[in-house]
């Protein structure tokens, strides 16, 4: 009888943290994927009105936000660095320690933000010629990065009090920030570029003003919602001058610098691809601009479960609950396939539509259209990727496996094998996009088979 009743209490139990888990999920996933959907949809609308200026704009535009994204991701890798520390501190009602923690990521963010400044300020054509070699690309992209560098600094700001808020599970201003930001964006990306409402037409350079003021709403709208509305961190100003203690510090810089790897490491390896396939063929970056921007959207929220993982995780290692920690990550292997497969069949269903609406030759759709049916594949192991090593292994702190399996995915088969076969095999240039992302297949492989043997749980050490 008393196994019986042993057994109901447990299954009760089983249900209730059951129904808790996927209100959690539910309440940090959701926001976080619709902020980055609305993104992701008005940024569509921002490359389809770029898109009727035709394939210089487009490729210029997009180079342009390689390059910038280069440098966001030193934000993101110092800033995801902080966030896993956050969330466990977070765990551990901390509060003090994320306040410091975001400060210190704010004032290297700034330092990055400075650099990126002065080369795009004294060197932006040898900045652009990394990626390409016409002219046309190169002039366009330079009136581009001479305007869009003055948002650099504001983003490193906010997206470091963004990620401190994230880590107390608090994602509904971050949706609230991106609805404002990127309506701005858009309406201002149309008015500027056609010269609406009495405006002059500006084209390209509209675009990037329009990119600016977007930047500065965040900016603004971010500070206001930390310094006077947010009440439970309580992060304010005087807290800039806060300095980790030096083993903190050490724990920082090892959490975050394999991050940062990674996120520079990605770019890089999306620059290659660039520059691989940039030189077999004029029309591969405009093709990809249209891929990319397809199955970004369907991806939404995979990337929001992803976040959602690490931070759950990390505030259930914080607590110091191994088992619940083990039965979390194993439920988050089951979501990156369920949403592996969804993004497969989306972005079939939506790549022909958002083909419909962009003015580039024929020669661009029909290369476009052979990548995306290819991409089908990629997007159900990065959407895995994203879920299993970047929610959940990302979260127990083991950023340095990360950066051995990301190294060993992408450089050492992925990139080399995509050379072979651009410069000696001369296959077409559509199977190169297959190609050189299959780094993502080999990491998805290893994430889930770390994650369902229990072997990755890496509890950081609390430092006072």
């Amino acid at each position: 009888m008393l196994s019986f009743l042993v057994l109901v209490y447990n299954s009760a139990m089983y249900k209730i943290e059951n129904k808790k888990f996927y209100k959690e999920i539910t309440l940090l996933a959701l926001p976080i994927a619709g902020q980055y959907l609305i993104s992701q949809i008005l940024q569509l609308l921002d490359n389809v009105m770029v898109g009727t200026l035709g394939e210089e704009c487009i490729s210029a535009v997009a180079i342009s936000g390689t390059l910038a994204w280069l440098i966001m991701t030193f934000f993101m890798g110092f800033a995801s660095g902080a966030s896993v520390l956050s969330a466990q501190e977070y765990g551990r009602k901390n509060l003090g320690q994320m306040r410091t923690l975001a400060a210190t990521t704010i004032r290297i963010n700034l330092m990055v933000s400075l650099i990126f400044f002065l080369l795009a300020t004294f060197f932006p054509a040898s900045l652009m010629s990394l990626y390409t070699n016409q002219t046309g690309i190169i002039e366009q992209g330079v009136t581009y990065v001479s305007i869009i560098k003055y948002s650099i600094p504001l983003y490193g700001i906010s997206s470091a009090l963004v990620s401190m808020l994230q880590s107390g599970k608090n994602v509904k201003i971050g949706l609230i920030n991106t609805m404002v930001s990127t309506l701005v964006n858009a309406g201002l990306n149309y008015i500027l570029i056609f010269g609406k409402f009495g405006f002059p037409v500006l084209g390209l350079k509209g675009a990037a003003i329009a990119t600016l003021i977007a930047r500065f709403c965040e900016f603004c709208i971010v500070m206001v919602y930390v310094l006077c509305i947010e009440k439970e961190i309580q992060f304010r100003l005087f807290d800039l001058k806060n300095r980790l203690t030096l083993d903190v510090f050490k724990t920082l810089m090892k959490v975050s610098l394999p991050i940062l790897a990674i996120e520079v490491l990605g770019n890089l390896v999306s620059s290659v691809q660039t520059s691989i396939t940039g030189h077999i063929s004029a029309f591969y970056i405009a093709a990809n601009s249209i891929v990319h921007t397809a199955w970004v959207i369907p991806s939404t929220l995979s990337f929001g479960i992803s976040i959602a993982a690490g931070v759950m995780i990390g505030n259930v290692i914080g607590e110091g609950n191994k088992e619940k920690v083990y039965a979390y990550g194993n439920r988050f292997v089951s979501f990156g396939y369920v949403f592996g497969v969804f993004n497969s069949i989306v972005l079939t269903l939506i790549l022909p539509v958002i083909m419909s609406y962009y003015h580039v030759s024929s020669d661009t759709l029909d290369l476009a259209s052979k990548m995306g049916r290819l991409a089908i594949v990629t997007v159900f192991f990065i959407s895995t990727s994203s879920i299993v090593c970047n929610g959940v292994i990302k979260a127990s702190g083991q950023t340095q496996t990360l950066l051995k399996i990301d190294i060993l995915s992408n450089w050492a088969i992925a990139i080399p094998l995509g050379y072979i076969c651009a410069f000696i095999l001369k296959v077409p240039v559509h199977y190169l996009y297959l190609i050189l992302r299959s780094g993502n297949i080999f990491k998805s492989i290893w994430g889930i088979h770390k994650v369902k043997g229990n072997h990755w749980l890496n509890e950081l050490k609390k430092v006072e």
